[in-house]
């Protein structure tokens, strides 16, 4: 098995993120042990940062990541405190976007992970992504649709369409 191809791909589709808004995504991490997540962000409209914090939870029963227990050392905010383990990097009008990336070792984590986006309160408009890509399963998957990771939050999102190989 090649590691690169044992992987769920969760999306949460892109969003114009605008002031004080909420982005949301949820996948159950059942049968694997490892995940990155990719948090895109475009240029903002202003000199604030579109993101004010990322907040990655967990839960055993609940899919919604604002009732669901905070990681700290996972969450992040451009005003840190102990609810937050890092500060998120400024993107501005003034940059050219960028990429915020999140390992996670799943192995002792509850059975739901969420992602919470939450825009800025003054402002700063900017498209935004997130791209969480589950691996070392337990069982690799062959099929688009076992690839295909469910967003709980957005279940019409699909983290894959189409499976090529060659």
């Amino acid at each position: 098995m090649i590691p690169a191809q044992n992987v769920k791909t969760v999306v949460m589709a892109p969003v114009v993120n605008a002031a004080a808004t909420t982005n949301i995504m949820t996948f159950d991490r059942t049968g694997f042990d490892y995940c990155v997540i990719d948090i895109l962000s475009g240029t903002t409209s202003t000199q604030t940062n579109a993101i004010a914090s990322i907040i990655v939870a967990e839960s055993d029963t609940l899919t919604t990541p604002s009732l669901m227990e905070q990681i700290p050392a996972l969450s992040g905010s451009v005003t840190t405190n102990t609810s937050y383990g890092w500060a998120v990097p400024a993107v501005t009008a003034t940059s050219q976007g960028s990429v915020i990336t999140l390992q996670i070792d799943l192995r002792h984590r509850k059975k739901y992970i969420g992602l919470e986006l939450l825009g800025s309160a003054a402002g700063g408009t900017a498209s935004i992504a997130a791209i969480a890509r589950l691996s070392r399963g337990n069982e690799s998957p062959v099929t688009a649709a076992e690839h295909d990771g469910v967003d709980e939050a957005y279940t019409q999102a699909s983290g894959c369409v189409k499976l090529v190989s060659a």
